[in-house]
């Protein structure tokens, strides 16, 4: 709906077509001196307009009226409150709606003068040159089990101005999102790209605009039984505490997870942990331990019906037991499950959960590993 602002002078009503007049200085590429021009226009409106109707002239009863002089001065007001909020004071650039500047792949502009657009996170940025009006190959496919986040990802982009890994900007179906670009050919001109769209409604428009489908989340059906057990039947204080983490496959589907991924650090945090004293009844124990990572290889393991996967894992990573106990130990495995034809986009994340006793001796007897 077109844009506009109506206010009265002297019996005439006068209107503002805000859309129409800057046209052209809203643009991504409109100069700065075109905004300035604006910014001047709108500033003589207001200049005049409060002069006019902040006094009363004789000779004009319209004017002699102290209330309409009141009402016409709050329109002024108005109008200069318009002109100062919207243009922008740094750079006389107005924040835009997606809606004002066609779709297509943008450039991020830092500079003061740049056109100013505000995000779907509410994050006004400036609008620089277009870097592809061609969206490529879109897939916006779901990365949260019950569909309310998803990703997008833009392959094969045929850019007007191939560029670098780096921050740009995306517009779509009146949507503006800032993407990073994952890759870039400089010999074929394309680029990749890709961005988390926060909501179902909002990747369903850009689904839309971009004449594609969304790639929604399902139960694959999988059925896991996990189960969690010290690898000795009792510790001693300073021994190195171990679990065994075991899942089989009780289903009648295989199934497809990767191992690792989370341990390039001082442990593997594909492993979470809850430990409370007194047998489970008593205190939790602290995570004393670094959970900072930089991921890490990792390794698809598969389980036909029937077969069972096997890790162990030292506890001392996450806490450190500094009295004889036994303490009830509730372990968490993170899984991502995969189909066999597509190993990059998993089908369902799920998490391997049990618990299980651990004793500590108060003395140096422990016992055999099992």
């Amino acid at each position: 709906m077109p844009r506009s602002i109506t206010f009265a002078r002297r019996k005439r009503t006068v209107r503002l077509d805000i859309d129409r007049f800057w046209g052209t200085s809203c643009q991504p590429h409109a100069s700065k001196a075109s905004r300035l021009r604006s910014f001047a226009f709108l500033e003589r409106i207001a200049r005049t307009t409060l002069v006019s109707y902040a006094f009363a002239f004789p000779g004009d009863p319209d004017l002699m009226s102290i209330s309409l002089a009141c009402r016409r001065l709050v329109c002024s007001l108005c109008v200069l409150v318009f002109t100062v909020v919207f243009a922008g004071l740094p750079g006389f650039a107005f924040a835009q709606t997606p809606h004002q500047i066609a779709d297509g792949i943008y450039q991020l502009d830092t500079g003061e003068d740049a056109p100013q657009i505000r995000l779907v996170t509410g994050k006004t940025v400036g609008v620089g040159d277009l870097v592809a009006s061609d969206f490529g190959t879109p897939l916006i496919l779901s990365v949260r089990n019950d569909n309310s986040e998803f990703s997008l990802r833009l392959r094969e982009v045929p850019a007007e101005q191939a560029g670098h890994q780096g921050h740009y900007l995306i517009i779509a179906a009146g949507h503006a999102l800032h993407v990073g670009a994952w890759g870039s050919h400089e010999e074929t001109k394309h680029m990749q790209f890709s961005t988390s769209l926060p909501s179902r409604e909002i990747a369903a428009d850009i689904a839309a605009s971009l004449n594609t489908e969304l790639v929604l989340r399902a139960h694959p059906g999988h059925m896991l039984q996990t189960t969690w057990t010290p690898t000795q039947e009792r510790f001693a204080l300073g021994d190195d505490i171990k679990v065994r983490l075991q899942i089989k496959n009780v289903g009648e589907t295989k199934v497809r997870f990767f191992r690792g991924g989370q341990q390039r650090g001082e442990r593997d945090n594909q492993f979470r942990f809850i430990a409370r004293s007194g047998h489970g009844y008593g205190d939790a124990i602290s995570d004393t331990g670094n959970p900072m990572h930089r991921g890490g290889l990792a390794a698809m393991q598969e389980l036909s019906p029937g077969d069972t996967f096997s890790i162990e894992v030292s506890l001392d990573r996450w806490f450190r037991f500094e009295k004889p106990d036994t303490y009830l130990i509730t372990g968490i495995y993170e899984i991502d499950l995969y189909a066999d034809e597509d190993m990059s986009n998993p089908l369902w994340s799920d998490f391997a959960t049990g618990d299980g006793l651990v004793t500590i001796a108060a003395d140096e007897a422990a016992g055999a590993p099992d």
